[in-house]
């Protein structure tokens, strides 16, 4: 009897085993399967590093650039406080990364309307050295890894454009002397995601002087009046007029393009001009015709 039994709960043991080893070559069977399907995306919830931004959620994209003000700059990190758009009332957070050697920043300029003057526009856009950043800017970081997902190491910096910066005034003209125009104005930032406070903060009326010299160009669009003809297409804009310094009068509005970022140099020197309000005809024309 005793070897019966002893018989029975040896042959449970080895069903039992056989059982178990079963169940266990299913499930990594089935890891197998799930990796080959998934690869990293799965391995990376067991990675302790991986940290996944609350707001992953609410942006389905992949985020590769954010904005914000540079508040330090180390030899090859650059740290920015960057307010979420992506929560409301979020508090500002401080965003980290790692800048190449030699690494040029680019300055956001208006490119400048030429009407008569042949200039290529990549050659407008200016650069300066990582090294003369500095604190307070507002800059867009580029990079190629997805910001949603951090993964513990420092993103690398792709690229990096200042856009608190303008080269370009809507002004008044209050006085002229000699080839030099008093103008109190406003500097025109381009289009960012800068939020109002910040916009009206680096735009706030100014005074400035601005020097016209014989490479200025001083160019305008004349207004048509209205035909009263019936077209179901547009008329034709009218074609650009060359206008000259004696055109500009005190209490005239004009756009301003300068070879300055107009928010830190309140002296600059005019590389296109265009005034409002001038008439079809200008003394560059009536000189002409005479």
């Amino acid at each position: 009897m005793h070897v019966q039994n002893h018989k029975y709960h040896h042959k449970c043991m080895n069903e039992l085993k056989i059982k178990i080893l079963i169940v266990v070559t299913l499930f990594f069977l089935i890891l197998l399967g799930v990796d080959v399907f998934f690869g990293d995306s799965f391995r990376s919830l067991f990675s302790k590093k991986t940290k996944v931004s609350p707001d992953v959620l609410m942006v389905t994209k992949p985020i590769h650039s954010l904005i914000g003000k540079v508040v330090k700059i180390e030899k090859d990190k650059l740290t920015i406080s960057h307010e979420s758009t992506n929560t409301v009332n979020a508090p500002l957070t401080n965003f980290t990364v790692k800048v190449p050697k030699n690494f040029l920043v680019s300055v956001t300029f208006h490119p400048i309307p030429y009407h008569f003057s042949q200039t290529d526009p990549i050659q407008q856009i200016p650069f300066i050295k990582y090294q003369d950043l500095e604190l307070g800017e507002i800059v867009v970081i580029q990079t190629n890894d997805d910001l949603r997902i951090t993964t513990g190491k420092i993103p690398l910096a792709s690229q990096i454009s200042i856009v608190s910066s303008s080269n370009f005034i809507l002004g008044e003209i209050l006085s002229i002397t000699d080839h030099v125009l008093s103008v109190k104005g406003r500097a025109q930032l381009m289009p960012t995601d800068i939020s109002t406070t910040v916009e009206q903060e680096f735009t706030r009326e100014k005074l400035y002087s601005v020097q016209v010299d014989q490479n200025t160009e001083i160019s305008y669009v004349p207004s048509e009046p209205s035909s009263t003809l019936l077209s179901s297409e547009p008329p034709a804009p009218p074609p650009p007029k060359q206008a000259s310094f004696a055109d500009l009068k005190p209490g005239m509005t004009l756009y301003i393009y300068t070879n300055k970022n107009v928010l830190k140099s309140p002296s600059v020197l005019a590389l296109r001009i265009e005034p409002f309000g001038l008439p079809a005809t200008t003394s560059v024309e009536d000189t002409e015709n005479k």
